[in-house]
């Protein structure tokens, strides 16, 4: 008797394999867009291993030509210091011998930082406002420090300094004096500017009597613009203006001064500059 339900209980899960795979043949027969997709399938995966080795491939290739050009650079280097010391040359002069038909490698400008300026306002709104429309204006892109204090500015510069990022252009609306510039804490002495800001490529004091801290910053900073005396604010951010859309179209700061002098000349009786 179990033999016997064995023997059918068998009968009935083959019959029941046999059905299911006859139902699957017609399905597809009666549905060929399922096989079409399934083999659309299988034929995607194909592709996508295939694309995956030639990435692969790729990318050993672009590692091995790595290797070439530092290996490449080594040699040239090693060269250069051979040949200086050879002719007696110093090694920057051998680097910028003239090469053959009289032409020498270009010098590609460096792209400007995303946000190259940064704007340090004092206790006065009004004037820190009409400056920092007046770079909105100039379509520059700039970080601002507004209400600063020396710790602020401390931190700000320091950061940057540490990620690398020191920004090229500082510029400075605040009230000033001989004794130093007027921020929310109190007067910064020169000291304290020529401190913080050492190694940036423009200062521009945006404020009255700043000759001091001016003469202070130089030989830290590349070149600082500042203001002798009183000068209506207006004028003033027309300058600032002229001068920023200048430096950010690519002009060297010292043409590009002489530029903003051109634009707004009624200020260039009290402004000038140091360079370091």
């Amino acid at each position: 008797m179990n033999t016997d339900l064995q023997l059918l209980t068998g009968t009935i899960v083959a019959l029941t394999a046999l059905f299911i795979s006859a139902l699957a043949i017609w399905f597809l027969q009666r549905h060929p867009q399922e096989l079409n997709f399934a083999s659309s399938v299988t034929i995607l995966n194909d592709k996508v291993r295939n694309l995956q080795i030639t990435i692969d491939s790729l990318l050993e290739d672009r590692n091995r030509d790595r290797e070439q050009i530092n290996l490449l650079q080594r040699r040239i280097q090693a060269l250069e210091v051979q040949l200086a010391i050879v002719t007696g040359k110093p090694l920057e002069e051998i680097r910028n011998l003239d090469l053959p038909l009289k032409t020498k490698v270009p010098v590609l400008p460096k792209a400007l930082p995303v946000k190259p300026l940064l704007l340090i306002g004092g206790a006065d709104e009004d004037l820190f406002n009409r400056d920092r429309q007046a770079l909105r204006k100039a379509r520059v892109k700039f970080q601002r420090l507004t209400q600063a204090t020396r710790n602020d500015i401390t931190k700000e510069l320091s950061r940057r300094r540490l990620d690398s990022t020191l920004y090229l252009w500082v510029v400075i609306s605040a009230h000033a004096g001989p004794e130093g510039i007027l921020l929310t804490d109190g007067i910064a002495p020169p000291d304290f500017w020529s401190e913080q800001l050492e190694g940036i490529q423009l200062v521009l004091l945006a404020s009255c009597s700043s000759a001091t801290t001016a003469d202070q910053l130089a030989g830290m900073v590349d070149m600082i613009i500042y203001f002798m005396e009183d000068v209506g604010r207006q004028d003033a951010s027309d300058f600032m203006y002229a001068l920023v859309r200048q430096l950010i179209d690519g002009t060297p700061p010292q043409l590009a001064y002489q530029k903003a002098l051109e634009e707004v000349p009624q200020v260039s009786e009290f402004v000038d500059l140091r360079t370091g």
